[in-house]
């Protein structure tokens, strides 16, 4: 199983079931500050920024990961 697919099944078991808001919210760590946090690529990453990674690649320099319902530990992109 490569990296990739290895982080996919870990960041996997750490969401709850999407709520009636349409929120994925992050069940592993968080910050101080409430957003989720991820170990990947040998560095703790925000959760979101996570998601976006594993789901579409690399952010694109400039690019602003955001998600619209301002839920902090929300990883629903």
């Amino acid at each position: 199983m490569d990296y990739i697919t290895k982080a996919r099944a870990r960041f996997a078991a750490k969401l709850a079931t999407k709520n009636e808001a349409g929120c994925v919210l992050w069940l592993g760590s968080i910050t101080t500050e409430g957003y989720g946090q991820f170990y990947f690529g040998g560095r703790l990453i925000k959760s979101h920024r996570a998601a976006w990674i594993l789901t579409n690649g690399e952010i694109p320099g400039g690019l602003c990961v955001l998600h619209m319902c301002d839920v902090r530990p929300c990883v629903n992109l």
